[in-house]
């Protein structure tokens, strides 16, 4: 078996499947009997198989005079089913981080101190590219901190496609606008300062919480928590937070939207 064989095998074809495609591949558009004899296949075995390769996306069907012909797909669509299968993947891994802990594991907790602590705590929200959801505050931010998110986060953030649901605290004055941003995967929801009070910022993501401190005259520190248990408790409290928190346009930017 050569190296574009086991390569395929990886994608999850069976041997005989992969030889059908190469066959396909090298034939263009076929009909089953040629294609058959190509791939040194017997033609119920052909059909038997070109429905897989169908579902793959790997063939289409055409017509070649009155007869219903067999069409390869370009090979990129391999990569674009690997891709498929990868988004599917992201979108179910909050549930699955979330039983890892259950077993009865003690939590984990990570502190960090200081500018550099805060950059560690928002870099390791980007790792798993999972969706976030956090409460934040809408006032005094570290001037350092803000132009990392600005220059830095926020891009790459955007770049990975991280979608991200903001519970905004801040003064009725600061809230005059929080609208969805077209481009930035992000959707605020303002709460009044009066009833919601937030000093700090909370990041919910995968397994994990973190609890960020970074006004510009106090000392900036993060800490996470590790916990499948903890981590799906908080999207509880986020989501119950959500339903109730009202759509508005968003503040002036402060530079701490994440």
């Amino acid at each position: 078996m050569n190296d574009l064989e086991q390569t395929l095998i990886k994608f999850g074809l069976t041997d005989k499947e992969i030889i059908l495609y190469l066959a396909t591949l090298e034939l263009g558009e076929s009909l089953v009997q040629p294609l058959a004899r190509h791939a040194n296949l017997k033609r119920p075995t052909v059909y038997e198989l070109l429905p897989r390769l169908e579902q793959l996306g790997l063939i289409t069907y055409g017509s070649l005079g009155k007869r219903r012909s067999i069409i390869a797909e370009p090979p990129a669509k391999l990569i674009a089913l690997q891709e498929e299968q990868l988004v599917e993947l992201r979108q179910v891994m909050p549930q699955l981080a979330s039983r890892f802990n259950v077993t009865g594991a003690k939590p984990k907790l990570y502190s960090y101190e200081g500018i550099d602590g805060i950059r560690q705590v928002y870099e390791d929200t980007l790792i798993d590219a999972l969706p976030i959801l956090s409460f934040l505050q809408v006032g005094d931010i570290h001037s350092e901190i803000r132009q990392y998110l600005l220059k830095s986060y926020v891009p790459r953030r955007v770049k990975r496609r991280i979608h991200v649901k903001n519970i905004v605290s801040g003064t009725e004055a600061e809230g005059e606008s929080i609208v969805p941003e077209k481009g930035t995967f992000r959707e605020n929801r303002y709460v009044n300062q009066k009833f919601f009070p937030a000093n700090i910022e909370v990041l919910i993501y995968s397994n994990k919480v973190a609890y960020l401190t970074y006004k510009s005259q106090s000392p900036a520190m993060g800490i996470i928590v590790e916990s499948g248990e903890i981590a799906e408790t908080m999207r509880s409290f986020h989501k119950m937070a959500w339903e109730y928190a009202n759509t508005v346009i968003k503040p002036k930017k402060s530079g701490n939207e994440t």
